[in-house]
């Protein structure tokens, strides 16, 4: 019985001078490392996304510059279709300037789609001082409101109107064939 009351004592011994721990501490630690993880796993899409850029799908090579289509996204609730491109003087000078502003898409039921926005620099159609060798985005986007509920799976044909370094009176025709869409 002595040794019952004894062993009794001893766990409530146990139980009642155990010592507390803060784990305030530990919680913080967790709380940073979870923080770090999250700011990892941005810089690492931002870096995938990167790369993808660096491929491209389909290329051209007009007027001393190289075209590059990089991404085509189709969004089915908003209608639009969004092209990311690369432009990159391949001449040995800056560029003065770089001007689209326009680009029609045609599906291959022969349907066709005029841009609705081309931004080749921070909001606006016209890039200055392009230097050599220096891969810039751009962007343009294609409103289909009579889009059916069938997405497309490619553009067939995609030209864009780039207008010549000497002359804006005659536009080039960059023309980029059988395009994949990835539709959200």
């Amino acid at each position: 019985m002595k040794s019952k009351l004894i062993l009794v004592l001893s766990a409530f011994s146990q139980i009642l001078f155990a010592q507390k721990s803060d784990c305030s501490d530990l919680k913080n630690e967790l709380k940073n490392k979870k923080d770090q993880i999250t700011e990892l796993s941005k810089q690492v899409d931002y870096y995938k996304e990167t790369l993808n850029l660096l491929k491209p799908i389909r290329t051209v090579d007009i007027d001393g510059m190289k075209l590059d289509i990089v991404m085509v996204n189709g969004h089915k609730k908003d209608k639009t279709i969004s092209v990311t491109f690369i432009y990159q003087n391949t001449e040995s000078t800056a560029r003065k300037s770089f001007q689209c502003e326009e680009a029609f898409i045609i599906d291959p039921q022969g349907n066709q789609f005029q841009t609705s926005e081309v931004l080749v620099a921070p909001k606006r159609i016209r890039a200055q001082n392009i230097l050599p060798e220096v891969p810039t985005k751009a962007t343009m986007t294609f409103a289909a409101a009579d889009l059916a509920e069938t997405a497309f799976p490619l553009i067939k044909v995609l030209t864009i109107k780039i207008y010549a370094k000497d002359s804006k009176n005659n536009p080039y025709n960059a023309v980029f064939e059988s395009i994949p869409v990835i539709w959200e």
